[in-house]
């Protein structure tokens, strides 16, 4: 069942208000008080990768916020600025080695291949393993459409990704891409962070 953007914010703050009460140092570094509502806004963070073998890391530590790459620093969401994660969706896209095309300058407009559709991508953060495993065909939505939201795969639990903790987001493909092309791959993670 789908959930309409007004449900999903009203269940996001209640997700991160009972993650508060699991976690008072969370909530204290937040500012989140028991009865309070929590005042969220929307949020899209996207990671890219160059596909180059069988295990696709989307997040690491040497990698910084730069447009077309990824939107926050290293392997850590920015401070203060958790996310109530709603929906991932993945694209793909393919070019000719010799354009010499970048993970910030290709065309992500391809029908993803076989190999990768049937791939598995889990996210987890140190401390407090899987958040999300699941088939990459979930998030790779083959359909043409111009709709965003029919676009991604709905996180039905809404699982938190702190700040400030290190977290890992992969994909294990079954067999390599065919030679002679660059593949990228960008996954968007979308949802609702803390409104300062």
């Amino acid at each position: 069942m789908e959930r309409s953007l007004n449900q999903e914010k009203k269940i996001a703050a209640i997700r991160i208000a009972e993650f508060a009460n699991q976690d008072r140092a969370f909530a204290e570094q937040l500012g989140i008080r028991p009865n309070m509502p929590v005042r969220l806004h929307p949020v899209t963070h996207y990671v890219t990768a160059k596909v180059t073998g069988t295990t696709i890391k989307f997040v690491e530590s040497s990698k910084n916020n730069t447009v077309g790459v990824q939107t926050f620093n290293s392997d850590k969401l920015d401070a203060n600025k958790p996310l109530v994660l709603c929906g991932i969706a993945a694209v793909y896209a393919k070019e000719a080695t010799a354009d010499n095309k970048t993970v910030a300058t290709a065309s992500y407009d391809k029908t993803a291949p076989a190999e990768l559709v049937n791939g598995e991508i889990v996210l987890s953060q140190e401390n407090r393993g899987d958040l999300v495993d699941m088939l990459l065909s979930q998030a790779f939505n083959q359909n043409t459409t111009t709709h965003n939201l029919e676009r991604e795969f709905e996180v039905a639990d809404m699982p938190i990704i702190k700040d400030k903790s290190s977290f890992k987001l992969e994909a294990e493909i079954p067999a390599a891409l065919a030679s002679g092309s660059d593949h990228f791959v960008r996954v968007e993670l979308r949802g609702y962070t803390i409104q300062a």
